[in-house]
């Protein structure tokens, strides 16, 4: 008899009597035999997510190396030191609330030539979590490779004390690391709290020019730069309408002269906006039309990921009433526009002489607030609420003259069954 047919037979006998004796067992006997046969791989997956992770996928370990490594560095300073790699930067002991961080990880044993996803989030003290900018991928020649994530805390929202960044690699597991994460010292709340007075300061001035205003579902803003005596309201004014409005706020040093001048704050806040049209009385609504129109689909994809949605109003001011220079004297706020308008403590106090110097200093010295910059020019002053709702959707509009006269253009049932019989006569058989 051959081999292959012995061992045949051999495993049908083994078989054979495994059934009659597992046959005659009870339920619980056989659960139990299960249960033991079971446990060896049991114990396996229990030791396999015990071990750390890196330990048991990445190849090359060598004996006592290390894997990995994660660490803080000063977010602000990589960005402006962007020449010198995250990794080269300055290592932290802790992070603060008042700055932003950056989370260096660095992989020391990676097989080279793979591809790896790198995905990294922070969870504050109190459990709320900040999420990490898009995954990046590494794949290296050699076995080494690094990802940079950058965080903002958010001082309102997110509790100093034990953080713990959690940073998850494709394909061999989940790194955690805890780090320490300050709060706020009473120098920091106090220049907070002002740097949010100044921009409260400044809201107020901006809405003293512009009126908020709902159009299509979006919010635009409104201001008006000339008025005719008309009773009728579409007439009445030439006005200006813009929609995702955003502001720049930068607060600046205050010297010790500044201090003994009674100065406690200084800073200039910038609006920009990334649509707008005009409204003419004599012609109503031009169209709408994008301050920076994006030359294709990727470049304004490249614009959302970047943040810059709405107008820089550093690289260009776009219209008048947007520019501010803001201090803080005396206890006393004092909000100045581009234009030489001022406001103190909200209300507004002109100075006829600081006006004038104000202008003649910006076409002397500083090209950034010419008008030749501006998308309109003249003085702005805030229209009524209710005027601007009505004429934001029931002005006059090129796309509204167009509606109308294709209706008009279009021929009534009747004229069309008409028309058609007289057509289909004049056809050549």
């Amino acid at each position: 008899m051959a081999l292959g047919a012995r061992l045949w037979v051999l495993l049908c006998r083994i078989g054979r009597w495994l059934w009659n004796w597992w046959k005659p067992l009870s339920r619980l006997r056989k659960a139990l035999v299960l249960l033991v046969l079971l446990s060896p791989l049991a114990y396996h997956y229990y030791r396999k997510s015990r071990e750390q992770p890196f330990e048991f996928s990445i190849e090359q370990h060598r004996p006592g190396a290390v894997p990995y490594d994660v660490y803080l560095v000063d977010a602000l300073e990589v960005q402006q030191q962007q020449r010198i790699p995250p990794e080269d930067h300055l290592r932290l002991s802790k992070a603060s609330l008042s700055r932003p961080f950056g989370v260096v990880v660095r992989f020391y044993h990676l097989v080279p030539g793979r591809a790896y996803q790198v995905v990294c989030d922070v969870e504050d003290d109190d459990g709320v979590k900040i999420l990490g900018d898009a995954p990046r991928n590494i794949q290296s020649a050699t076995a080494e490779g690094t990802a940079y994530f950058p965080f903002i805390p958010d001082r309102e929202k997110h509790a100093a004390g034990d953080w713990t960044a959690r940073v998850s690699v494709s394909g061999i597991g989940v790194i955690e690391y805890e780090f320490e994460v300050d709060g706020l010292t009473g120098e920091q709340k106090d220049s907070l709290a002002d740097h949010e007075e100044a921009r409260e300061q400044v809201k107020k001035a901006f809405a003293h020019f512009w009126v908020v205003a709902a159009h299509q579902k979006q919010k635009t803003f409104v201001t008006a730069t000339g008025e005719r005596e008309t009773e009728d309201l579409f007439k009445r004014y030439k006005l200006y309408q813009v929609a995702g409005l955003e502001y720049n706020s930068q607060q600046q040093y205050v010297t010790p002269a500044d201090r003994l001048n009674g100065i406690s704050y200084l800073g200039t806040i910038g609006f920009g906006f990334t649509l707008y049209r005009s409204y003419d009385p004599d012609t109503g609504w031009g169209e709408w039309k994008d301050v920076d129109r994006p030359e294709n689909i990727l470049h304004y994809g490249w614009n959302r990921l970047s943040g810059q949605e709405y107008g820089d109003p550093e690289r260009r001011q776009q219209a008048p009433s947007m520019r501010f220079k803001i201090e803080c004297r005396d206890g006393n706020w004092i909000v100045t526009t581009q234009e030489g308008a001022r406001f103190i403590n909200g209300s507004r106090k002109d100075d006829d002489k600081a006006t004038a110097a104000a202008a003649e200093a910006r076409k002397k010295n500083n090209r950034s607030y010419d008008d030749r910059d501006q998308l309109f020019t003249g003085e702005t002053f805030q229209p009524r609420m209710d005027f601007v709702a009505k004429i934001s959707d029931e002005g006059t509009t090129l796309r509204g003259e167009i509606l109308r006269l294709a209706k008009e253009v279009a021929a009534s049932p009747e004229t069309v069954k008409e028309q058609q019989e007289i057509t289909v006569k004049m056809i050549p058989d």
